[in-house]
């Protein structure tokens, strides 16, 4: 899968119904995050000529002490996964209540700041339902915290295009950026959040805030030219 397609997809989607300069400024925004998304897809959907060796690889890492069986199932959920037909909880027949049960856990490590063990519970959550966005962005915000700012970004960047709307993923990444002193990119970033609080009242304070740094960024990025 091409992160350039899916970028297309997005804002072919977005123009019937977003103003078209709002559509330049998702669509900008995407663009420079697009290596990220890359990298997400190609670890949750390989290209074709990529998929046995991925597939193996995955049956490898999962179940290395399963029979042939065993394994040939392991196959198909993945398979199943892949083209769409559903997740990969639904295919190895993990319910929803575990889900549930799982992300609770995760979140109750995370407040607790319990971070390498909401790690691995977000880890197996993105592993079971790679199209949840919240999930990649309780993910995102543990490697945040953990300062992994570079695994911290491929994660957002996946909750932002499963949930096109949403600031709050855009709003993270241009942190993970300024942390970097990376200013162009916090700049876009938090030019996508504007985008997304516009005439949206329960998202106030991420505006004020959005400004004032993007206000500060903007001013670190002409400093550093």
């Amino acid at each position: 899968m091409d992160a350039t397609e899916v970028i297309e997809s997005i804002v072919k989607n977005l123009e019937p119904v977003v103003e078209p300069e709002y559509v330049k400024v998702i669509k900008e925004g995407y663009l420079a995050c697009k290596q990220n998304l890359q990298n997400y897809l190609d670890m949750f959907y390989p290209p074709e000529e990529r998929l046995e060796e991925t597939v193996a690889a995955f049956v490898a890492a999962v179940s290395p002490d399963a029979n042939q069986q065993q394994k040939e199932h392991l196959r198909q959920a993945f398979l199943r996964n892949y083209y769409g037909k559903e997740s990969l909880a639904s295919a190895l027949g993990i319910d929803e209540n575990s889900l549930n049960t799982a992300y609770t856990l995760a979140y109750a490590s995370y407040n607790s700041g319990h971070y390498e063990e909401a790690l691995n519970y977000f880890i197996l959550l993105v592993f079971w339902d790679a199209r949840d966005a919240n999930f990649h962005f309780g993910l995102a915000a543990t490697y945040h915290m953990l300062q992994n700012y570079k695994k911290a970004l491929e994660q957002y960047v996946a909750a932002a295009s499963l949930d096109v709307a949403n600031p709050l993923p855009w709003f993270h990444m241009a942190d993970c950026y300024a942390r970097q002193e990376n200013w162009e990119m916090a700049v876009v970033a938090l030019r996508a959040v504007l985008l997304r609080v516009k005439n949206k009242p329960d998202f106030g304070e991420i505006e004020k805030k959005a400004k004032l740094l993007k206000n500060i960024a903007s001013k670190r990025m002409q400093g550093s030219k």
